[in-house]
């Protein structure tokens, strides 16, 4: 029954957001919850005796339990000429709802990031931001973004 009572105060901190109550607030809350509550003797204090620890390995573990989302971006080494070499990762890319050939891209070449830029794979042509199209560079982003997504070009 002690159990119940302590997973029922967890719940109404966690439902409530109160984890930054202070620990004397908690006890004070777990002492209003057991009074709803009977219990037997020996389970009531051997829980409440252990509180303070219980609490604190939960607030332990509770960091390690949420996931955080990866964050990856796609590399290719792409040799231009001899002994020249080129890093292109793609950070962030989204294809174009009307258009299936354009994809819209941030990318980093040699480690120095791009401003966002449309990606017209059936006329190899980018467009930048300030409206320039350019032809796709030889072994560049554009190529590698229309050979990686595009399945007919494989």
């Amino acid at each position: 029954m002690s159990f119940f009572a302590i997973a029922l105060m967890l719940c109404v901190l966690w439902s409530c957001n109160l984890w930054s109550v202070k620990l004397g607030k908690v006890i004070e809350l777990t002492q209003r919850v057991e009074k709803f509550i009977i219990f037997p003797n020996n389970i009531k204090q051997f829980f409440m005796s252990r509180i303070k620890y219980i609490i604190f390995l939960l607030l332990l573990i509770l960091p390690f339990s949420v996931g955080y989302p990866a964050f990856a971006s796609v590399c290719r080494n792409y040799a231009v000429y001899d002994g020249l070499r080129h890093q292109i990762c793609i950070f962030s890319i989204s294809r174009s709802a009307k258009n299936y050939w354009e994809y819209k891209a941030i990318v980093s070449v040699d480690g120095i990031k791009r401003p966002t830029e449309v990606y017209n794979c059936r006329e190899r042509v980018k467009v930048q931001q300030a409206g320039t199209v350019l032809p796709f560079e030889e072994k560049g982003p554009g190529e590698m973004i229309c050979s990686f997504f595009n399945s007919s070009r494989r």
